[in-house]
């Protein structure tokens, strides 16, 4: 059975989402970060460097250099090759990086009860826009970096949004494949670990729905392909109105039981009427792959 995780068919479709993507407090075209990241009141001014140099066909050599007032403060320097040959090495991400390209530094607000503002670098592939991994990184002191968690196990077309929810863990939006929608971005939160960002999972199962990417950074708009019948609550017992077909909706929410990419849920959705409910999605698959319930007339496959 295959997962709601799984993301075969969002690959072409997030292809050039990244030029999209904002940055907090990032001057892209000096590659210099202006903050306060440790809370003392001053301001400090990091600049980072980037260099991928191809050796073979297989392999090749990136360098990652953050400066402080022209100290290096925070080198990788790695071989990346294409098959792993020490899988046991701690903070072996580079590994994982086979086909690197660039890589994004964002600076993020996880935790407002602490005094500190986390680095984000994440790391993308050379083709496909892919994302490798995700390291955290957490400045104490002038000229003192330190690594305080890191990743290659996020799903691979997901992002770090500027907005943060601010609650002590990094918020990713996460993509997500549904057999009636396609993909969608979902909120979730990543604990910051030394063991790696570990997701937590909602106790409601419901998960608030992120902007999508390759959609000018708008809202999960979709356009009915039938009548949808709108209810008061999440029970979908009592039917508070209508989405007319080939009228749009925004998804806002979803509710999630199941991690089956075929497994029925609901979402909490707003109509261009202004109607606001939860809708039921049967999101079941024929022997073809294809929604039995053809609930939306443009799916999220390969637009």
């Amino acid at each position: 059975m295959k997962k709601l995780f799984k993301v075969l068919l969002c690959g072409l479709f997030a292809l050039g989402f990244f030029g999209l993507l904002g940055t907090y407090s990032l001057k892209a075209e000096d590659n210099t970060i202006y903050e306060d990241l440790n809370g003392d009141g001053v301001e400090e001014c990091l600049t980072y460097d980037f260099k991928i140099t191809q050796i073979n066909d297989d392999d090749s050599e990136y360098r990652f250099v953050i400066t402080e007032d022209g100290d290096k403060i925070y080198v990788e320097d790695e071989i990346i090759k294409k098959y792993t040959d020490d899988v046991e090495t701690s903070h072996s991400l580079h590994d994982d990086l086979f086909g690197l390209g660039w890589v994004k530094v964002q600076v993020v607000d996880a935790n407002p009860k602490d005094k500190y503002k986390e680095i984000v670098v994440s790391y993308y592939h050379n083709e496909d826009n892919v994302l490798l991994a995700v390291k955290v990184l957490r400045y104490k002191k002038k000229n003192k970096l330190t690594v305080v968690s890191e990743s290659a196990n996020i799903m691979p077309y997901s992002y770090v949004p500027k907005a943060q929810k601010n609650n002590k863990y990094l918020t990713i939006s996460t993509s997500v494949w549904t057999t009636s929608l396609g993909c969608i971005w979902l909120k979730l939160d990543y604990k910051l670990t030394k063991n790696g960002l570990i997701p937590q999972l909602s106790k409601t199962g419901v998960y608030t729905v992120a902007p999508e990417f390759a959609e000018d950074y708008k809202q999960s708009k979709f356009k009915a392909a039938r009548t949808i019948t709108v209810f008061g609550d999440k029970t979908c017992t009592e039917p508070i109105g209508e989405i007319a077909k080939g009228k749009k909706f925004t998804l806002k929410k979803v509710l999630i039981t199941s991690l089956d990419d075929d497994a029925p849920f609901i979402a909490y959705v707003k109509a261009s009427s202004g109607l606001k409910g939860w809708i039921y999605i049967s999101n079941e698959s024929d022997e073809y792959g294809q929604a039995v319930d053809k609930i939306v007339q443009d799916p999220r496959f390969f637009n």
